[in-house]
């Protein structure tokens, strides 16, 4: 785990990325998000975090948050920065999500596990998955959602993960680490609806 009091360069960023698409995945259970469609049953040694929201009306809407996640609006956190690949959307594309907290930043590691693109008269979904790699300080799986009824014309964000620390250090910061994974749930929310120029609270 690589603790920087500042935000790296491009530079660096550059050649984590190049680094990442090397690393191995850090639990078995990859991919089992895609399973999980209503996470109410435990995962034996792991944290679950799910967040279904409305976020509006409208078919307009719906196309205007699609833009939006698309763009991965939802990760624009003044205390989180997404360092992408060329093709963030292609299964088995590495990323690196950057999180600031106590005053440091630090990488995190993860590979795209499935994309989800569903069209059909009674629900449209657009989707992803990604799983943590080597250096995490989680072990684990975080999906992402966007869901449009047309029954009810309304547009639904999902998000959910199961997790627990990676390391030493990861174990002894749990309480934190977790609280900083319940913010980032929320905070995503807000930041998708406001990158579809709606307001929140």
């Amino acid at each position: 785990m690589n603790f920087q009091p500042r935000k790296p360069s491009p530079t660096t960023v550059a050649n984590w990325l190049t680094h990442v698409q090397n690393l191995s995945f850090t639990y078995p259970e990859v991919g089992r998000s895609r399973q999980i469609v209503q996470p109410t049953l435990p995962m034996q040694g792991y944290q679950q975090f799910h967040l279904r929201v409305p976020i509006g009306q409208g078919a307009a809407l719906y196309e205007q948050a699609r833009e939006a996640f698309i763009a991965w609006r939802m990760f624009d956190l003044h205390w989180v920065h997404l360092c992408l690949p060329p093709d963030p959307w292609q299964e088995g594309s590495s990323l690196i999500v950057l999180g600031r907290s106590l005053g440091l930043w630090w990488p995190n590691a993860s590979r795209i596990i499935y994309t989800l693109n569903e069209q059909t008269p009674h629900l449209r979904r657009l989707g992803f998955a990604y799983g943590t790699l080597t250096g995490n300080m989680a072990r684990g799986e975080e999906r992402f959602l966007l869901e449009w009824d047309p029954e009810k014309e309304t547009t639904y964000y999902d998000f959910y993960s199961f997790s627990c620390p990676n390391g030493l250090l990861s174990h002894l910061g749990a309480f934190h680490l977790r609280q900083l994974q319940e913010r980032f749930m929320r905070e995503s929310a807000q930041s998708l609806i406001r990158g579809i120029g709606g307001t929140t609270t």
